[in-house]
């Protein structure tokens, strides 16, 4: 990356916010028919892996794809969400040196934090060699890391690509990954090569080839902001880190947040094979992937709402956007709720009919998990409304408080009831925080107008 003539911008008005609930609930669906796409095209990936590995290497393979993740969570910065917060504003006033210093800051961060987090599972492999687990296991932790660092453009597209409103490019990364490593996977199951450490390998393979897509999106996307991608450089960043100082205390917060997160999302596989075993945490896996999928709505809604709570709160539109929230969730809660509902009824037949009767003992750690989902799904609304009004620190105190007692309960939990136990532990603890977070944003919402809001649609 290298520094390079910066064009300017017209500075763009800061109109009033009008986001009505339809064109919410077109973007959100755009975007989960791309996530549904690739959870889809996920499921045949784990019915071939489970199918040729068994529970007890599938387990494994969770638990290394857990680790790595988890050292990653651990070291890397949560760069999405600020970089839409400040890019909006960035955008609006015409700063490109500004702009330039936001994402030149953020492709830096993810790149070198990912290399740490690479090296760091290295490291770890290598001084847990005696303390169980396989060579296979530990070579699958640091190809897994391999992965993530291959994809560190993702959460700067995702931020781009949201403050472009191009939600069906989105869409379509959302379901490429998962499309690429079907392929992938198909081909080792037939040529007789799949194996943990193949599985491991196609998995930082077509993190790769996603990357380089994602690179050529971004090309496109950065002359919205008069900017190209080779001007990109950490120097800007570097020169500009006075400026930058509100979005690192901001981006700070949420790296607090989530590590402390990941020691409970990441850390529950990890609990899972330590006390309960391989087998047990073959059946936790497919249980997330199954809660995963089901949460994949509520990802897309939260990632279409965030850009429009983002335009009211920096509007000063309160009223406004307590009036958007109110519609927009008159339609939600029912739909989702009553879809989480049906499929917690269906979960056993879904386990026997995609994995068969070898893994239905995750049918009932698949449904704690799906009651988990529909929780956090009604209350969609509060964290991103918390992180944008101001009163995200007061969160991250709460869930430093709340970690260690759900890391105890998940212990307890894997100790006595293995996979459905780390479970019931798992929706305990996102229940209290979505909880917390509701009477945080319901504060919020009740702030005054600083602005004059438009006529509602």
């Amino acid at each position: 990356m290298v520094d390079g003539p910066t064009d300017t911008v017209t500075p763009e008005p800061a109109p009033p916010v009008v986001a009505s609930t339809r064109s919410t609930i077109k973007g959100g669906s755009i975007l989960y028919v791309g996530r549904v796409a690739g959870m889809a095209l996920s499921f045949p990936t784990a019915m071939m892996a489970t199918a040729v590995l068994g529970p007890a290497d599938y387990g494994r393979w969770g638990a290394a794809l857990a680790l790595a993740t988890l050292i990653k969570s651990l070291v890397s910065f949560e760069t999405s969400r600020p970089l839409s917060r400040y890019l909006l504003a960035s955008r609006r006033q015409g700063d490109v040196t500004r702009s330039r210093a936001l994402l030149s800051s953020a492709l830096g961060c993810d790149l070198v934090t990912s290399a740490v987090a690479l090296g760091l599972t290295a490291v770890v492999g290598l001084l847990t060699r005696h303390a169980g687990g396989s060579v296979q296991e530990r070579l699958a932790s640091i190809l897994a890391a391999l992965g993530l660092l291959l994809m560190f453009t993702d959460r700067t597209f995702l931020s781009v690509a949201r403050d472009a409103h191009r939600y069906r490019l989105m869409a379509v990364y959302s379901a490429l990954w998962p499309a690429l490593q079907v392929v992938s996977i198909f081909i080792l199951r037939q040529t007789g090569h799949l194996n943990l450490v193949t599985l491991a390998a196609s998995y930082a393979l077509t993190a790769g080839l996603t990357m380089l897509g994602q690179t050529q999106a971004l090309r496109r996307l950065l002359p919205n902001y008069g900017l190209r991608l080779r001007q990109m450089s950490l120097r800007v960043a570097w020169r500009e880190r006075h400026r930058l100082a509100e979005f690192w205390v901001f981006m700070g917060q949420m790296y607090v947040s989530a590590m402390l997160g990941a020691l409970v999302a990441g850390g529950d596989m990890l609990i899972v094979r330590w006390l309960a075993g391989p087998e047990q945490t073959g059946y936790y896996k497919v249980a997330k992937q199954f809660s995963s999928a089901l949460f994949g709505p509520t990802v897309a809604i939260t990632t279409i709402s965030y850009q429009h709570i983002n335009e009211y709160l920096s509007a000063g539109q309160y009223g406004a956007l307590r009036a958007w929230l109110k519609r927009l969730m008159k339609l939600w809660v029912p739909l989702y709720g009553g879809s989480v509902v049906a499929v917690i009824i269906l979960l056993p037949w879904l386990v026997r009919t995609l994995f068969g009767p070898l893994y239905m003992p995750a049918a009932l750690p698949s449904q704690v998990l799906a009651v988990g989902a529909g929780l956090g799904g009604v209350m969609l609304f509060a964290q991103p409304t918390v992180q944008l009004g101001g009163e995200y620190g007061r969160l991250v105190r709460f869930l430093a408080l709340n970690v260690p007692v759900a890391i105890l309960l998940m212990l307890g939990g894997a100790r006595y009831a293995g996979a459905v136990g780390v479970a019931g532990a798992l929706v305990l603890y996102n229940a209290a925080n979505n909880l917390y977070g509701l009477r945080l944003a319901w504060r919020i919402l009740q702030r005054r107008d600083t602005a004059p809001a438009p006529a509602p649609r």
